[in-house]
This record gives structure tokens, C-alpha cells and sequence, in this order.
């Protein structure tokens, strides 16, 4: 992290790496998109300044793409400060290993790991090929097809065990992570997207988030599910952990 901070080019005075840049979307845009719009990248939120504000801000880009949305302007600070307070609490169970065997055997049930991971290549190769030649007449069902088959793909795939076991290191120590890089906000960021795809917020507050799969794996959360954690509003208040959700 910190040789790649090094080889940025940007004068640091000017430089605002921004802890959840390229991470945070608007709730009420992913909740409810424009019927047919189903790209990844909508409902993403801008990082920005204002003028000669010091204050840095995150905004919705519905206006950018020609949509209305309620989502007013987020203080980064305050939707930061949620997303760290959470990944401070998230540990993984002492038995996390085992847990991964049980959801594997319970997705698989008598299925060969192989043969499947085998047949959802060989059906994306076709998909791919019709494409690729112009056999596709619609085109929306293609990418919600093509897209649900890369979910599954990406589920069944097996996660080494070296991963497995970083991920839970680098949650069971979070802390100590986040305090040994003080001071150094883009190699922060950095320890932020090794944990987390996406943040979703609605007005102020943190609603969800969305792991990646190997920190997900060793929660204790099952390879058929939604790698979504949700966020309980009275959490900050209340010193819950939240709880697992249905996926937006």
C-alpha cells in the first residue's frame, strides 16, 4: 500500500484521496433504478469539494445521468467515520473454517464442484459467441443472463485458503490495521476496498454493505447469499453488529 502511494503523481498538498471513493452508492438509486437500467455503476456517489469549501462532500450522480433523486449531499467525514465504526466490530467466528465446508456441502448438495464450474464456462462461451456474432435480439435479457452466470461462476469458484485466511486475519486486527496507517489516507482507502465493494447510504446514514467474497466467506455467511451486510439505523446508538439482509 505504501509503495503504491508513493508512485502517485498528484501534489499531496492538492490531493484528497477520499476513504470511500469508487465505493459509495445512493440507496434510493440502487433500491429503485430507472426501469431498464441495470449497469453496475448507477447509483454510484461523487466524491467532490465545493469551490474553495474545505469541506468535502459525497453526491448522488442522478442529476448527471438526467434523474431526479431525494439523496442530498453527504459530509465525507459522516458517512466515513459509519463504514469504519462497522468494520471495527466485524469479526469472524473462532470455527470460520468449518463454516465454509458446511455452506459449500450445502450449495453443492451431491453436485461435483468441476462439472459445474465446467458447464457455467461452457454456457457463457456460447452466450459469448452468439454475441460476439450478432445471434443476440435481446440484448437486456443477454446481460441479465450473462451477469447472473458470473455471479455463480464467481460463488462456486473455490477461494484458496491463504486468502481465506488473510481475510480473517485482516478483520480479527482491523484496528490495529487502520491505527498503524495514521496518517496515510490513501493507503486507508486501500485497506477499505480490500473488505468492502460496495456502501450504500441513504441521506446520512450507512444502510448497508457489500463484501467481498473472501471476507464474506469467513463471517460465517453462506456462498449461495447475498455477500450483504446490513446496517440496523439505532447500530451507532446501540453497539449492535448489525445483522445479514436480503441484497438490493
Amino acid at each position: 500500500m505504501r509503495a503504491n502511494r508513493r508512485s502517485h503523481r498528484q501534489s499531496t498538498k492538492r490531493y484528497n484521496p477520499y476513504l470511500l471513493r469508487g465505493l459509495l452508492y445512493c440507496h434510493r438509486c440502487c433500491s429503485s433504478p430507472p426501469e431498464g437500467k441495470s449497469f453496475k455503476q448507477y447509483g454510484k456517489m461523487r466524491a467532490q469539494s465545493r469551490g474553495k469549501d474545505t469541506r468535502r462532500y459525497y453526491r448522488c450522480r442522478a442529476y448527471e445521468l438526467g434523474y431526479k433523486c431525494d439523496q442530498k449531499s453527504v459530509r465525507t467525514e459522516v458517512i466515513e467515520d459509519q463504514v469504519v465504526s462497522v468494520l471495527m466490530n466485524l469479526k469472524p467466528p473462532k470455527d470460520w473454517q468449518d463454516g465454509i465446508t458446511e455452506a459449500m456441502g450445502d450449495l453443492l448438495g451431491e453436485q461435483d464442484l468441476e462439472a459445474r464450474l465446467n458447464e457455467i464456462r461452457g454456457i457463457i462461451k456460447r452466450m459469448d459467441t452468439r454475441w460476439d456474432n450478432g445471434f443476440v435480439t435481446n440484448e437486456q435479457e443477454y446481460v441479465d443472463q450473462r451477469l447472473q452466470l458470473q455471479l455463480d461462476l464467481e460463488q462456486l469458484t473455490p477461494v484458496p485458503d491463504d486468502e481465506l485466511q488473510r481475510a480473517a486475519d485482516i478483520l480479527k486486527d482491523f484496528s490495529s490495521h487502520w491505527e498503524r496507517l495514521d496518517g496515510d489516507e490513501e493507503s486507508r482507502h486501500e485497506l477499505i476496498k480490500l473488505i468492502v465493494e460496495r456502501a450504500y447510504v441513504r441521506d446520512k446514514q450507512l444502510i448497508a454493505l457489500t463484501l467481498r467474497s473472501n471476507y464474506h466467506l469467513v463471517l460465517g455467511h453462506k456462498t449461495n447469499g447475498p455477500t450483504y451486510h446490513e446496517v440496523d439505523p439505532i447500530w451507532f446508538s446501540s453497539g449492535s453488529d448489525g445483522g445479514w439482509g436480503t441484497h438490493v
